[in-house]
C-alpha cells in the first residue's frame, strides 16, 4: 500500500510518496504538484496527491516486475516490445530523473513504436545485430517526429545506447547468456558530425551585457557569459553558494529540465563542482540581487515565494529553464545581435580566455569539463590558430 504526504519546498506544495524497491527498502519520491503554496489550494494539492498514489499504486513495483521474470529453468520466452516497457518502469529507480526522463522519451517514442509496428512479435533473444541495425537506418532517414525527416547522428546514436541498456539489463538478469554479445555493438551508427559552437566577440559581449543591464534576466546572462556557466548551473545559484568574505561562489545547485523541471543539490559531474572568485561586477550584481529580494519580500507579503535561488522574478519564483532559452532569444532579437544559444555564452566566454593566452587546462578548470579532451574537442582548433600566431612570430625572429 503506497502512502503520500504534502511538504511545500520553494512555495510550492509537493506530493511525498512512500515506495518500496525489489529489496523491500524504503524510499520517497518527491514529484511537484505545480501548485503554489496557499490555504485555499491545499485542497486542489491533496487531489493530485491521491490521484499520485494511486497512479504508483497500479505501477508494477520493482519487485513484482523481477517475481513475474522469475522461473525454474530460466529459459522463459519474452516478447521484446513488453520487454523494454517493463525495463522503462523499473529503470525510474536505477538513473537519477533527468536521466531517466531522457530514456522513457527514447523508449516511449522512438524504439517502442519502431518494434511495435516491425517486430511485434520478436522475442528478445531473437534480436540480432541486423535487427538493430534496421532501427539505426530508420532513425537515421525518417525518424524525425517532427518533419519526418532524418535525426541527428548524435541523437540516433544517444537512442542506440538506451537500447544496449535494455540489453546489458538481460545479460544480468541471464535472460540472455553473459556471453552473448550486445547486438547493439554490431551495429554501424552514424557518425557524429564535430561540433561548432557559436562565438561572440569580445566587442559582442560588450555590447551584450551593456545592452540586458536592465532586462529582467540581464544580471544572470552577465554572470552566466563572465563564468561560462552552463544554463542549470546559473539558474542553481543559491546564496549558500556564495562566501562574500572570501570573495568566491561555488557551483554546487543546478536547475534542469528534460519533460519536467528537476532541482538537484549536485552537479553535472564532479569537476564541475567548483569555486570561482567573485569579481567585483560579480559582487556587485549578487548584492543587488540580494536587495531586490528583501525589497520584493515586503512588497509581496504572504503572496511572496520563499525560496534560495538567486535568480528570479519579482514574486520570488525562480526562472524556469524554458523561460530562459526564450527570453533570451527574444532579447538578442530586441537589440539586433546575432541569434545564439543562451548556451553559446558559455563557448564565447571559453573562446575569449583561449584568445587571451589561456591554455586548455585553465578553461577545462573555469568550465568544469570531465577531463581536458572535452575542451579539446570544442576548442582545440582555437588553440591551433594561436599556434600558428606563435609559430609564425618565432619564425620572424629566427630567419
Amino acid at each position: 500500500m503506497i502512502t503520500g504526504s504534502l511538504q511545500v519546498k520553494n512555495g510550492i506544495y509537493q506530493a511525498v510518496l512512500n515506495l518500496t524497491d525489489e529489496n523491500g527498502k524504503k524510499k520517497q519520491k518527491w514529484i511537484s504538484t505545480k501548485i503554489k503554496t496557499s490555504e485555499h489550494r491545499k485542497r486542489e494539492a491533496q487531489k493530485r496527491l491521491n490521484e499520485l498514489i494511486e497512479e504508483y499504486s497500479n505501477k508494477p513495483s520493482l519487485a513484482a516486475i523481477k517475481e513475474a521474470e522469475k522461473t525454474d529453468d530460466n529459459k522463459k520466452e519474452y516478447n521484446f516490445v513488453e520487454y523494454i516497457k517493463n525495463w522503462v518502469v523499473s529503470a525510474e529507480y536505477t538513473y537519477d530523473t533527468i536521466t531517466y526522463q531522457g530514456y522513457k522519451n527514447a523508449a516511449e517514442r522512438h524504439i517502442i513504436p519502431y518494434f511495435e509496428i516491425h517486430y511485434p512479435d520478436l522475442k528478445i533473444e531473437e534480436v540480432t545485430g541486423m535487427i538493430v541495425q534496421g532501427l539505426s537506418d530508420y532513425l537515421s532517414s525518417q525518424g524525425n517526429l517532427k518533419t519526418g525527416g532524418a535525426l541527428s547522428g548524435k541523437s540516433v546514436r544517444n537512442y542506440l545506447t538506451v537500447l544496449s541498456q535494455v540489453f546489458d539489463d538481460a545479460m544480468r538478469k541471464q535472460i540472455l547468456d553473459n556471453n552473448s554479445k550486445n547486438p547493439v555493438s554490431m551495429v554501424k551508427k552514424p557518425k557524429k558530425k564535430r561540433f561548432k559552437p557559436a562565438f561572440y566577440t569580445e566587442s559582442q559581449m560588450k555590447t551584450l551585457f551593456e545592452a540586458v543591464k536592465d532586462e529582467p534576466l540581464g544580471p544572470m546572462i552577465i554572470i552566466a557569459g563572465n563564468y561560462g556557466l552552463r544554463r542549470s548551473e546559473v539558474l542553481g545559484l543559491k546564496w549558500d553558494s556564495l562566501n562574500f568574505e572570501n570573495k568566491e561562489f561555488t557551483i554546487k545547485h543546478v536547475v534542469s529540465r528534460f519533460i519536467t523541471v528537476v532541482e538537484k543539490d549536485d552537479t553535472k559531474t564532479e569537476n564541475s563542482y567548483r569555486t570561482l572568485q567573485m569579481t567585483p561586477e560579480a559582487e556587485k550584481i549578487f548584492v543587488e540581487a540580494k536587495r531586490q529580494e528583501e525589497r520584493n519580500r515586503k512588497l509581496f507579503g504572504a503572496d511572496y515565494v520563499e525560496n534560495d535561488y538567486i535568480f528570479k522574478w519579482d514574486d520570488g519564483r525562480p526562472f524556469t529553464p524554458d523561460y530562459v532559452t526564450r527570453a533570451f532569444k527574444k532579447i538578442l532579437k530586441k537589440y539586433n545581435l546575432p541569434e545564439i544559444r543562451f548556451h553559446d555564452l558559455r563557448h564565447s566566454c571559453a573562446s575569449l580566455l583561449i584568445e587571451k593566452g589561456c591554455n586548455l587546462r585553465q578553461v577545462m578548470e573555469l568550465l568544469g569539463h570531465a577531463d581536458i579532451q572535452t575542451t579539446g574537442n570544442v576548442y582545440g582548433h582555437l588553440t591551433n590558430d594561436n599556434l600558428k600566431d606563435v609559430i609564425s612570430l618565432l619564425s620572424k625572429s629566427l630567419f
